[in-house]
């Protein structure tokens, strides 16, 4: 029985957040829910690339431009237009929407004393749900470094879970 407490062992994680005023507890991403995380994050990819091919030439219409826009012609203003609608805001949008659906879906636990007694804590995406009394957080009071580090954790933490498993010897 031991090998199953080493698997739920390595199946969680904790984060300091709020600069180590909190710590919180989350579950790690199976293979496949990754997988599926991994596919918006190439797609999202895809298109800042395809931006980033067109950026350098671009970047001299946008030098040119601050230095005297009167002199850009019809097409280099087009051009510039075109570069700034190649990434569309809902694009961005959804792609860290779907990072805060992550995370909600992810952390379950908090602690305030550095882990000596949990709570259960419910993220979520809506700031109308907050509720500190019930144990509810609105997942946008957590900073980018934050939920980043969530983000990192919870999606490389199969891949620890199986190298800690693979050493565990009973």
């Amino acid at each position: 029985m031991d090998i199953f407490k080493e698997i739920e062992k390595s199946s969680r994680f904790e984060i300091p957040v709020f600069g180590g005023k909190l710590l919180v507890s989350g579950r790690i991403l199976s293979a496949s829910e990754v997988e599926q995380i991994g596919l918006g994050s190439t797609i999202l990819a895809t298109e800042l690339f395809s931006v980033a091919d067109k950026k350098s030439s671009v970047d001299k219409l946008f030098q040119k431009a601050q230095k005297n826009s009167s002199k850009l012609t019809e097409n280099e203003m087009k051009r510039i237009v075109d570069y700034m609608k190649a990434i569309s805001p809902e694009t961005l949008a959804n792609h860290s929407e779907n990072q805060d659906k992550v995370i909600c879906k992810v952390i379950d636990k908090a602690s305030m004393d550095n882990g000596e007694s949990w709570k259960n804590l419910r993220l979520t995406t809506a700031i109308e749900e907050m509720n500190a009394d019930s144990g509810v957080l609105w997942v946008g009071t957590f900073s980018r470094d934050d939920k980043n580090e969530i983000l990192n954790k919870a999606m490389n933490g199969h891949q620890e879970a199986i190298k800690r498993i693979d050493r565990f010897q009973g």
